[in-house]
């Protein structure tokens, strides 16, 4: 394994040895993550934690919990913006929450892979600005319980603000974002009130996390990162979890394209990848 400026050449080998030490150990299985992005993400982690051999990393993640926890953090997908893809937001908004308003008298909304929290407060700032915050349950979930932590902390770095105020405009040009967060120097700090109707739950997508039908499930630019066999057991998981005429929503280059279930779903708008399961 030899070392680059940037990155640590990992073999074939040395990601299935440790795909399999996680499995016995914390009985996680990474086997069907995409190959590539997930080589990319243990070499960053390794020159993170100035780490030179995959045999390093596997010892102490075999002996050090904690260190599991961090590498559950870092190799997780991040959402580097709130409101990424304003056009989404506003097909969102304007479209889909207007129907499940007519429709339903409560609203459940699940965000897989919570991450760094952006999906979760955008989510609630759009709910609030159409006046249905109070009618919607949303439901965030990770494989860990210090992911979410860092997701309802609420807490961002201070680069990342310009681009979160600029995606906000184009979504709502006459909207104020700095309602919705203080900042300082180096952070700013999103308003805790936008979480109260947020319920955090450890998930790994093998099964339905909560006892009730979901209206939407938000899963934007997590399929990108598995393969076809693992995409096509979450889609069945998700298809199992929505009601009839509930949303699936993928991130823009992702596809229902080849999964088993694809006849299952309905193509509602295949520029913002929202799809209405058709098929109980």
């Amino acid at each position: 394994m030899a070392e680059s400026n940037d990155e640590i050449e990992l073999s074939i080998a040395d990601i299935r040895k440790l795909i399999e030490v996680i499995k016995n150990t914390y009985n996680y299985d990474f086997g069907n993550y995409a190959l590539t992005a997930f080589k990319r993400r243990i070499s960053k982690f390794l020159l993170n934690n100035n780490m030179y051999r995959i045999d390093e990393l596997i010892s102490k993640l075999s002996k050090d919990k904690s260190v599991y926890a961090k590498f559950l953090i870092d190799i997780r997908i991040e959402i580097t913006e709130l409101f990424r893809d304003p056009s989404f937001w506003r097909h969102f908004r304007d479209k889909t929450l207007q129907t499940l308003n007519h429709n339903y008298q409560k609203i459940n909304i699940w965000i897989v892979n919570s991450s760094t929290g952006d999906e979760i407060f955008t989510l609630a700032i759009v709910l609030k600005e159409c006046g249905l915050f109070e009618k919607t349950n949303i439901y965030a979930t990770d494989l860990s319980e210090e992911i979410l932590n860092r997701s309802k902390s609420g807490l961002f770095p201070i680069s990342k603000l310009e681009n979160s105020e600029a995606n906000y405009k184009r979504f709502n040009e006459k909207g104020n974002f700095s309602d919705y967060y203080k900042a300082d120097k180096n952070t700013f700090l999103m308003n805790g009130n936008l979480l109260t109707n947020t319920k955090f739950l450890t998930n790994d997508l093998t099964d339905n996390p909560l006892s009730k039908t979901i209206q939407v499930i938000l899963s934007r630019n997590n399929f990108i990162y598995y393969n076809s066999i693992l995409q096509d057991s979450i889609t069945n998981v998700f298809h199992k979890c929505l009601a009839l005429n509930g949303y699936l929503v993928l991130g823009i280059k992702e596809s229902l394209i080849g999964s088993r279930d694809v006849k299952k779903f309905f193509v509602e708008n295949e520029n913002e990848k929202i799809f209405k399961k058709i098929d109980a």
